[in-house]
């Protein structure tokens, strides 16, 4: 079966279908993927079943992974996968509960960003028949190129910089998240 790309209508994002990832695939058709994401920024894939060695083999084609600074959600069986969910199990969140309640740039503080995030649901609410959840991409390429002139002449040379902790002890202290600080565990 080809590959079926349909692009979302916005701004970034498309949907992939035809494609078992956790098959082998060549330098060819990683380079076709690869093609894709740097077209669509946002890609989803269709109908895939990777287990967690098949997820990571994976996203190991697109560069070193990195782990999460909240290793407490780290995957039981490697760090190399964090947990996002709302599960409780023995009392205790079974993954990041929070994860997302701001616009964020995962892995933004570090000095060279991640190259890119990789999500997998195994498990997503559905009512009505209507998969739930509010993951919500950004393109800061189509904001910048939506700016006038003048703003692009004003912000031309400057920096910015992400303080992690600021945003970690806000998270904590203001929005209840069950995360030890920073420079915990």
């Amino acid at each position: 079966m080809p590959i079926a790309v349909t692009p979302s209508g916005g701004s970034l994002g498309a949907r992939v279908a035809g494609l078992d990832l956790a098959a082998p695939l060549d330098e060819s058709g990683f380079r076709e993927i690869e093609a894709i994401f740097h077209r669509h920024q946002v890609v989803a894939f269709e109908g895939q079943r990777l287990d967690e060695d098949a997820l990571i083999a994976f996203a190991r084609r697109f560069g070193e992974l990195e782990h999460n600074v909240a290793s407490s959600f780290h995957h039981p069986r490697t760090p190399d996968l964090t947990v996002l969910s709302n599960i409780v199990k023995d009392g205790k969140p079974y993954g990041s509960p929070d994860a997302g309640q701001g616009w964020h740039t995962d892995m933004s503080y570090n000095s060279v960003p991640a190259r890119a995030s990789i999500l997998y649901a195994l498990q997503v609410p559905v009512k009505d028949g209507r998969a739930l959840g509010d993951t919500l991409f950004s393109s800061m390429y189509a904001a910048y190129e939506a700016l006038s002139d003048d703003w692009k002449t004003r912000l031309e040379g400057l920096r910015a910089e992400h303080d992690f902790e600021k945003f970690y002890t806000y998270m904590i202290k203001e929005k209840g998240s069950p995360h030890p600080g920073p420079s915990a565990g």
